[in-house]
């Protein structure tokens, strides 16, 4: 066995040495610390690790008092894995985290960077189990808390990404971009001053920034980070190019400027014709123009390539039905079904069912989706006009009813892949014709004021969609 002298040498070794030899819990858990920190810095590539305070530390050894508190918080973070995390209960998980922040606080106070590294585990502990406000105000309080020097830049650079992530997923887009952007100009900042090749870490700040800007379909922004992206990676690899050209004609494609989205997903493939995602992407396009034979020739290279995902299956299984293919198309939902059991999946089965005229098994598919997802509303609304075709119309008129409840698919929403209407081939949201298959209903039932209101409905929510799609 060789020992790495060299490593005994560092803090790490040598808080390691004292720990061992004063049998310290304090001294444990600042090697625990260490080595914590250490993650942080080595899980962002190309970045500097957080310097810790090693004179802080040292003297802690000889404080029996915050020894104590100290030993407190390393136990309570202990329990906080083993009896919170690794057995998914996010109340003990944060009940102990919790513990171990106070602990660390009273031991050596709130700006200490001892607390601030407890503080961002207790922030990753909250992200793992999806808790974005309470995530926010974590990773807030390790701004404040965490001291502004450039050593610890990575550590506040971490916290400013967290902060942004948690406001993302609680749809704050606008609040988020600010916080990205401000890590984006942070790392420029350091790139340049340590006259960095590859500009790795503005990339990585790039990155989160347009991803946040396209969910908030703010779609030029979005496009013009990529820009960025790509002359930064002038000098990468052709598939890494390709993955950025794909993105950008992904997002040409939600403004349904289809001239220049294929224009950029042919240079993605030109640069990496292996890449089944741009094929998907090009194939989507082709849907979206109804050259149904162009999309399925681009599907079926994209899984001539490689195993896809489910959802590979699922939208072929919809170019399928469309085409009138329903038995390729019932092909391509079962092997979905197999990868992953979902309420889409059996969306699409039964849209190939009810086109080939199998009304009963389709209906046995589009209740099966609402049993996954029992408040899945494009369910409903798909079942709605399986109902209204079968002529029973009560039942059309209560499961359109539940599809149109508020939030149902907002015109922004139906720009998007699984807000398109596939059964029949047309382009309008799923919104606008489940207010026809009511009206249909209604008008069957002989209630014409109420279909003469859905019919005014549908026409003021496509007037609503072709009026965002114009200015998006």
């Amino acid at each position: 066995m060789k020992i790495n002298w060299k490593f005994l040498t560092t803090t790490r070794g040598i808080l390691l040495i004292v720990g061992g030899i004063l049998f310290s819990f304090t001294a444990c858990a600042i090697g625990l610390i260490v080595f914590l920190s250490q993650q942080i810095g080595s899980s962002d590539a190309d970045s500097d690790a957080p310097q810790l305070p090693v004179r802080e530390m040292t003297e802690l050894l000889f404080d029996e008092k915050k020894t104590a508190h100290l030993g407190r918080a390393e136990m309570a973070l202990y329990d906080a894995i083993t009896q919170g995390v690794a057995k998914k209960d996010y109340k003990k998980a944060h009940s102990f985290m919790t513990e171990c922040v106070d602990e660390a606080v009273e031991a050596v106070g709130e700006n200490s960077l001892i607390t601030c590294l407890f503080l961002d585990i207790q922030g990753d502990i909250e992200r793992g189990f999806e808790k974005w406000s309470i995530v926010e105000s974590i990773e807030r309080r390790l701004l404040k808390a965490v001291p502004d020097k450039a050593q610890n830049q990575t550590l506040r650079t971490r916290a400013r990404r967290h902060l942004a992530e948690a406001l993302e997923k609680q749809n704050r887009y606008d609040a988020a971009v600010k916080v990205y952007a401000e890590n984006v100009a942070i790392a420029e900042q350091i790139d340049k001053q340590k006259h960095s090749k590859t500009f790795a870490r503005t990339e990585r700040a790039l990155r989160p920034l347009a991803r946040c800007y396209e969910s908030n379909y703010d779609y030029d922004q979005a496009f013009a980070v990529s820009q960025k992206l790509l002359a930064i990676g002038a000098n990468d690899s052709p598939d890494a190019q390709a993955s950025i050209l794909c993105t950008q004609g992904r997002l040409r494609r939600m403004q349904h400027r289809y001239a220049e989205a294929l224009q950029l997903l042919n240079r993605a493939l030109a640069l990496d014709n292996s890449d089944s995602y741009s094929l998907v992407c090009r194939g989507l396009i082709y849907e979206d123009q109804q050259n149904y034979k162009a999309a399925l020739a681009d599907f079926d290279r994209a899984l001539a390539k490689a195993d896809g995902p489910y959802w590979y299956f699922d939208r072929r299984s919809r170019l399928h039905t469309a085409v009138g293919q329903t038995n390729e198309a019932i092909d391509d939902a079962n092997q979905s079904l197999k990868l992953r059991p979902s309420a889409d999946g059996y969306i699409m089965r039964a849209d190939a069912e009810m086109k080939a005229g199998l009304d009963q098994e389709a209906l046995a598919d589009y209740t099966m989706a609402l049993r996954i997802e029992p408040d899945y509303q494009p369910a409903f609304g798909r079942r709605a006009v399986l109902w209204e075709k079968m002529s029973e119309h009560d039942k059309a008129i209560a499961d359109a009813t539940r599809a149109l409840k508020p939030g149902y698919l907002k015109a922004q929403r139906c720009l998007d892949d699984d807000y398109k209407v596939d059964m029949t081939g047309g382009k309008m949201p799923l919104t606008v014709l489940t207010y026809e298959i009511r009206s249909k209903a209604y008008r069957a039932l002989k209630q014409n004021s109420l279909a003469d209101a859905d019919a005014a409905a549908a026409k003021k929510c496509e007037q609503e969609w072709r009026q965002f799609v114009s200015t998006h």
